[in-house]
Formats: C-alpha cells, structure tokens, sequence
C-alpha cells in the first residue's frame, strides 16, 4: 500500500508540473504572438510598412503570402507584428496612411484586349510608356525614393489638325530631402531632361512638385545617424537657402556684419573730410596714392609756391591808368534887388586873384 501510494503521488507531481510548465509556455508563446495586420503587399510596400513602425519603436516582420509566388503571379507579402502591439501598429498605420492605396494606370485601362487596337488607343499607350519611362530615369538619381509624370498633349480633332493647346508636364518626386540641396541644382536638371524628351514640350511647361520622405531609413534608424538628411527643413532667406535651426545664426552675422561695415564707411568719410585740406596743400590724391613719401616742410614749399603764383599773374596784369578830374569851380552868383521896370543881369562874383608869395633870396 505504502508503495502504491508513493507511486500515486509521484504521479500526480509530475502531472502538475506539466501542467505549470504548459501554462508557462503557452503564456510565453502568447506574449510573443506574431499578428498579420497587413496582407498581399508587394516588397516595396511592405518595406515601407516596416521602416515606419521602426520608426515607433514597433519592431515587424514580413512573411511571404502563401498564395503568391506561382506560376506568372506575383511574390506578395504580410507584414506581422506582436499581438500586444497589433493594435497600436494598425491605428498609426491608418493615421500615415499606409500601405498605400493604388489606382489603375494608363497602361492598365487601355490594355491591348483585341487583335486591331485604335489609334486613340495607341497613342494613349505611346504617352503612358513614355511617361514611366522618364519616371524610371528620374529614379535612377541618388537621393531620389519615388517618381511619377503626367503628360498632356492637345487633342486632335476629326480633321486630323491638332488644337491650338501647348504640351505640359508634371512632375512628382519624393526624395530625401536632395532636392533641397541648393547645390545640387536637381529641379532645372529634371525640367530640361523632360522637356528635351518630349516633341513641342518647353522648359518653363514643365513643373516639378517634391515631397520630401518623413521617414528615415531602416540603417539611419539602427545607427541613430541621419545620414539622408532625416527631417531636416530648409528656409529661404532673400534667394539663399539655408537649414532653419540656422537662421537665427544667418541673421545675427548678415546684420553685424551690415552695421561693421556702415561704420567703418562712416569712419573712412570721417577721415577723409578730415585730411582733405592737407591733401590739397600736399597736392591732392594724386600725391597720396603716389608711391613717393611726403618730404619734410612740403606743405611750406606748397605755400610759397602759391605765393609765387599769384605775385607772377599780378606782375602780368598791366597798371589801369588813373584820371584825376579837375574840380569844377562853383560859380557863386550875386543877386541884387530887382528895381521895377528894371531887368538887371545877373552878375558873376569874380573870385580873388590869389596873390603870388615872394619868392625868398637865396
């Protein structure tokens, strides 16, 4: 009996602790539960997916679809995330908006269904194919995430003659943040590389709309490094383009320097309205930019050279004859009482002879 109970309660410790252990895992295994919160995606897309959770400290994987990958399908993926996470990952995914929504192309409405197509049709391929095309060069460039363009062409009417319209181009690109760069020079370069490529499209039709990524990559994320730029901003201060935790910086050295350099062009009139009359006397600007020294007692000679001067052009100036005029005696006239019936003359006062001195005997 004593055995058989010591074997029972053998027993009954062990299914206990298979039991524990078996809570264990399953709360282990439940805590790291994988959800799928995004299905069918392409690569690219589900890459996307994944850098932005990163980005909120929500770690994903992605895992091939079962159902893709045969036979002309398409490899698609699902992006899982821990269960205790799914929710938060699912609510900042519908705020970003992603995985993004895809519309049909061109290139998929107008696809060659029949044996004959129409010109229309064909035309509209032509535009389509030509467009992805460009799109496809502007990828190519370092720097630059995404690209799309948008061709319009004027119509063509039932006489074959085209419109009076000019052809446009618009021209997406999401980026890193290099088209900012003002040294890159990026945005002419796309507009003349679509408008060379396109028959009747002008440079200034052409428009290029960037978007700069607000998401970092998965290394810059890992590092801690913003080696693309991450979110930096840029500000355009009177046509130069500068990042915007500089600005401050930007303004205090424009306006010093500003002031620095109005006081010293005071400083300088200052000086030479000071110093003009000795220059004048040295003999001007000419004898200060000259490579020669002043001499001693220059301004002296100066001014007796001007002394010297002036008494030559007085000496040439011929002596202005001098005509004294003889005073006019006044005349003093005597007039007596006039008798009735009487007209006298009048009679001129006869001065007195002035009397000759006795000339002295030697």
């Amino acid at each position: 009996m004593k055995n058989k109970k010591t074997f029972f309660n053998t027993v009954c410790c062990g299914v206990n602790l298979f039991v524990v252990c078996a809570l264990f895992v399953g709360i282990l295994t439940s805590c790291n539960r994988q959800v799928s919160i995004v299905n069918s995606v392409s690569e690219r897309e589900a890459n996307e997916v994944i850098v932005f959770l990163a980005s909120k400290d929500i770690r994903a994987i992605k895992i091939k679809n079962a159902d893709s990958g045969g036979a002309g399908k398409e490899l698609l993926w699902d992006v899982s995330v821990s269960s205790r996470r799914a929710t938060d990952a699912m609510a900042m995914l519908n705020v970003a908006g992603l995985p993004r929504k895809k519309g049909q192309t061109l290139l998929e409405l107008f696809a060659k269904s029949g044996l004959v197509s129409s010109e229309s049709d064909a035309k509209i391929r032509y535009q389509a194919g030509l467009a992805e095309q460009l799109a496809n060069t502007i990828r190519k460039i370092d720097g630059v995430i995404d690209a799309d363009i948008q061709l319009s062409f004027p119509e063509v009417s039932e006489f074959g003659q085209e419109d009076d319209g000019i052809v446009t181009a618009s021209v997406y690109v999401k980026h890193q943040g290099i088209l900012d760069d003002p040294n890159a020079h990026l945005i002419p370069k796309i507009k003349r590389l679509v408008a060379s490529s396109i028959n009747g499209l002008s440079f200034e039709n052409v428009t290029v709309i960037s978007d700069k990524s607000r998401f970092l990559s998965a290394i810059d994320i890992v590092s801690g490094e913003d080696s693309i730029g991450g979110d930096r901003d840029y500000a355009k201060i009177w046509s130069v383009i500068v990042d915007k935790d500089s600005v401050g910086r930007f303004r205090t050295i424009f306006f010093t320097f500003s002031i620095i350099v109005i006081l010293v062009l005071f400083i300088l009139i200052w000086i030479v309205w000071k110093i003009f009359p000795l220059l004048h006397q040295v003999g001007g600007f000419h004898t200060l930019f000259s490579l020669k020294a002043f001499e001693e007692g220059s301004v002296d000679k100066t001014e007796e050279e001007a002394e010297e001067v002036e008494e030559k052009n007085a000496e040439e100036v011929p002596e202005e004859t001098v005509v004294e005029e003889e005073p006019v005696e006044e005349v003093a006239i005597e007039k007596k009482p006039v008798e009735e019936g009487v007209v006298e003359e009048p009679t001129i006062a006869e001065e007195p002879e002035e009397k000759e001195e006795p000339e002295e005997e030697e």
